[in-house]
């Protein structure tokens, strides 16, 4: 007798087809509109292919097909989607030891005066706010800088605050693990114990250590909101590459809510690529986009 061959029959996976990839004036001024109101970024129509490309993607995880049908999701399901329309839109470039001159200056100048004005033997704390940490380049940079310089003057102690709008990227800050190149700017002995190379499935990555993350803290944080605040006065507070992305009435807004957050005589510091030229605001200026609260 014969026998039947078994015939075993499934359903081929689905293949998400985006019908109509293209964004439309109308669309892109929904949505610049719209990350304007929410984060105070401000995008003109030569972003266009940018919004698109990156809409695309939130397209392609959500199984849609239009941006149409993208705008009309985000309007029927705020709470679910903007935080991750707001996190496509967002740029996160950064680099540790990124503008190296900046980490000069706090070693040379600013902490130098530090310790010719400490009087007694407390211990002081220095809070340090990184504004728009990204994925956590610049608040490493600056834990490795002050663990250094409070290993040598142990009368001083210091903390760090690294936000940002972006929550995915924040993720990536809390988890500290960067691929070999982006290890490379870091001069050689800053890495001993500070660094872990990985090895096996890890292998060509570097963690943060446990030392050093022992005083950052992370916390998102919208720099636009004025209700938004920080329970603190810090010493220092970084603000780079961020300004050129708002337009003057936002960058007004921004920079009076930080400097109300820094201490007499503490500095405000913002990128090379950017000024407060035309913007009111009572800070001194020291040079090479430095400032310094009367």
């Amino acid at each position: 007798m014969k026998s039947k061959d078994t015939v075993t029959t499934f359903e081929a996976p689905k293949t998400s087809v985006i019908q109509d990839s293209n964004i439309s004036d109308e669309q892109f001024d929904f949505l610049s509109k719209l990350i304007f109101e929410k984060v105070g970024i401000y995008l003109d129509h030569n972003k266009t292919t940018m919004v698109q490309s990156r809409i695309l993607r939130r397209l392609k995880k959500l199984d849609l097909d239009s941006i149409k049908d993208y705008i009309t999701y985000l309007k029927e399901n705020p709470d679910k989607e903007m935080d991750f329309f707001i996190n496509s839109l967002t740029t996160n470039k950064t680099d540790f030891f990124r503008e190296n001159d900046h980490f000069e200056y706090l070693k040379d100048v600013f902490l130098k005066d530090l310790i010719e004005k400490k009087t007694g033997t407390s211990v002081q704390d220095l809070y340090i706010w990184s504004a728009a940490c990204s994925a956590g380049h610049e608040v490493y940079t600056l834990a490795l800088v002050m663990d250094e310089f409070c290993k040598k003057n142990p009368r001083f102690n210091y903390k760090i605050l690294g936000s940002d709008i972006d929550t995915d990227i924040l993720d990536r800050a809390k988890k500290a693990v960067y691929p070999a190149e982006q290890i490379d700017p870091i001069p050689r002995h800053y890495l001993q114990g500070n660094f872990q190379k990985g090895s096996g499935e890890n292998e060509g990555f570097y963690r943060a250590s446990d030392h050093l993350k022992r005083n950052v803290k992370f916390k998102r944080f919208n720099l636009t909101v004025p209700t938004e605040r920080v329970p603190l006065t810090f010493d220092i507070i970084f603000l780079r590459n961020v300004l050129i992305y708002f337009p003057p009435e936002i960058i007004k807004k921004v920079i009076d809510k930080l400097a109300s957050h820094l201490k007499s005589g503490g500095l405000l510091i913002i990128g090379h690529s950017e000024t407060l030229n035309g913007i009111e605001h009572d800070l001194e200026f020291l040079g090479s986009s430095i400032y310094k609260k009367k």
